[in-house]
């Protein structure tokens, strides 16, 4: 279970500017989870960006931004069609705070999987309990003229009953491969979400989120004020 610093019992703690989040790519074997996170780092070394790359291209570090500046570090691990050794994978799960959880929008077989990989992400999570952050991704890998529209309606569906049943699901993106223009979204949302949350989770350590409290005291005020 997570376990809060013993300064967190008696005082707000002001928070640094940078807090790192490990997050693991989730999802269907050779449904574009390796392709998607080397084309972000591609990019992202492209543009001159920090970014650090293990030697077996499995887990990457890179930096967001925040619509207020606030900066954070995510270490994202890519399971890289590993998924048939499930003791290897269930260790990634217990380390991680966030999740992709990722389908490809031209096979739905890896739509329909996303409760099974959900499960998994619930059973084997030691961060369940405290603001576990996971975000549904659709990859297009092929032409997106190729669905009809009856397909994309359903696939819409499925995805947004999805994010209401589920409780740590925040949010919902797509990114086209083809043309890689918001590759870093996912990770967007889970920051800016984690922003407006209670606690915030550096490295499995729980610590007061000031932010939450410098909002919570203004809108206590303004309520006041009326």
């Amino acid at each position: 279970m997570l376990k809060a610093s013993k300064r967190m019992l008696t005082e707000h703690q002001v928070i640094p500017t940078v807090n790192k989040y490990r997050t693991i790519l989730v999802g269907d074997p050779y449904c574009g989870k390796s392709s998607y996170i080397q084309l972000l780092a591609r990019k992202e070394k492209e543009s001159g960006a920090p970014i650090l790359i293990s030697d077996d291209q499995n887990e990457f570090e890179f930096s967001v931004r925040s619509s207020t500046t606030n900066r954070a570090i995510f270490i994202v691990y890519d399971t890289a069609n590993q998924e048939k050794f499930r003791s290897l994978t269930q260790s990634y799960y217990r380390r991680v705070e966030c999740a992709l959880l990722l389908f490809n929008k031209h096979n739905e077989d890896s739509l329909l999987n996303l409760n099974k990989w959900y499960c998994d992400i619930m059973n084997y999570s030691k961060n369940r309990e405290k603001n576990f952050s996971i975000v549904i991704v659709c990859l297009i890998t092929n032409d997106a003229n190729d669905l009809n529209e009856e397909s994309k309606v359903k696939i819409s569906s499925i995805v947004e009953n999805f994010q209401k049943e589920k409780e740590f699901v925040i949010g919902s993106c797509e990114i086209d491969l083809n043309k890689p223009n918001n590759l870093k979204e996912p990770f967007e949302i889970i920051h800016e979400h984690i922003q407006d949350s209670k606690f915030l989770i550096s490295e499995s350590q729980l610590i007061y989120n000031s932010n939450f409290y410098i909002k919570l005291e203004k809108n206590s005020k303004s309520k006041k004020c009326c």
